[in-house]
Order: C-alpha cells, then sequence, then structure tokens
C-alpha cells in the first residue's frame, strides 16, 4: 500500500502531544539545537546573534552579501577578532569563495574590518572588527590610577583636616 500524503495525525500521550512539531517547539523555546557541536570554529552548534552596527546595514556601497557575511563573521567573533575561513562562509551563505572574498575585500576597503595577521596561502585569515562595539573594556584600574584610601576613621581624618586649617590660621 502507498501511504497516504499530507499532514500526520498527532496523537495525544496523557498530558502530552507527540509529533516533531511540538518536539521542535520545544527545542527553539529552550534555545537548544538539534545539531550537534562541531568544535569547529565559526560552528558552535547553539543559536548565535550578532551585533551590528546601523551604518553598516544602511551603507548603500555594499552589498546585501557584505552586511551577511559581516553578520557571520560577527557571529564567530571572539572580541574584536575573528578567525573564519572563506570555504566556511562560502558553505553556510550558498556562494561561491570568490564572492566571499570580494565582499571581505569590500568590508575592508569600507574600513568596518581589517586584516589582523597576514596569512599564507592555504590558511585562515585573522581579522579585527574596528566596530566600537567589539572593542575592548577598559577597566577603571587601567584607565586611572586609583586614589589611597585612609585606612583612618572619617572622624579622626575630620578632626586633623581641622587641628591643620586652625594651625594655617595661627600662621597667617
Amino acid at each position: 500500500m502507498i501511504p497516504a500524503l499530507g499532514p500526520r495525525p498527532i496523537e495525544p500521550r496523557g498530558n502530552e502531544m507527540s509529533g516533531e512539531p511540538a518536539v521542535l517547539a520545544g527545542e527553539y523555546l529552550r534555545g537548544t539545537s538539534g545539531t550537534p557541536a562541531s568544535g569547529k570554529s565559526g560552528t558552535s552548534g547553539t543559536p548565535a546573534f550578532a551585533m551590528t552596527e546601523q551604518r553598516i546595514l544602511l551603507d548603500l556601497t555594499l552589498h546585501n552579501l557584505d552586511t551577511r557575511v559581516y553578520g557571520l563573521l560577527a557571529c564567530a567573533r571572539r572580541g574584536q577578532f575573528v578567525t573564519l575561513g572563506e570555504r566556511r562562509i562560502a558553505e553556510q551563505l550558498g556562494i561561491d569563495r570568490r564572492t566571499v572574498r570580494n565582499c571581505i575585500a569590500r568590508l575592508t576597503k569600507s574600513g568596518y574590518m581589517k586584516l589582523a595577521t597576514e596569512t599564507k596561502s592555504g590558511m585562515r585569515a585573522r581579522y579585527e572588527l574596528t566596530s566600537p562595539l567589539f572593542a575592548p573594556k577598559i577597566k577603571k584600574s587601567e584607565s586611572e590610577p586609583r586614589a589611597k584610601r585612609s585606612r583612618l576613621s572619617p572622624t579622626v581624618r575630620m578632626a586633623r583636616a581641622f587641628a591643620m586649617n586652625q594651625a594655617e590660621r595661627a600662621t597667617a
């Protein structure tokens, strides 16, 4: 017999409903992915998001694919640096490697990213995303030296300040 074409009936099982749509919806809501993590750069197996500046999205000198390539690079970044091969980007977007190379060239020419390290043929390039969104955070201790805190109680400090004030007035 030929099985009937069309949607599969959903069979109730207690309070739950079996069937793939319910299972997939549950996985989507919990944020898990059905694909195992491969451990390679750029593919973690979990859903990812990327921050992108509005000026990149509105830049008319860039092509639509350029913003998609930038989005994939931003998803795979570690800090402001990213190492993701052209072949992997091409596979994920379903385009040719040469197209990816042209997109990266336009992004670097526009100043949205730059080549961080020179690479040999066949090696993955390392790019630096120049957006201030990805700039490393500066800790307060690095930007300005911390003032030494006095171990004296506020009352003793006030008394000393008052005494010094009185001494200055007496000498003046």
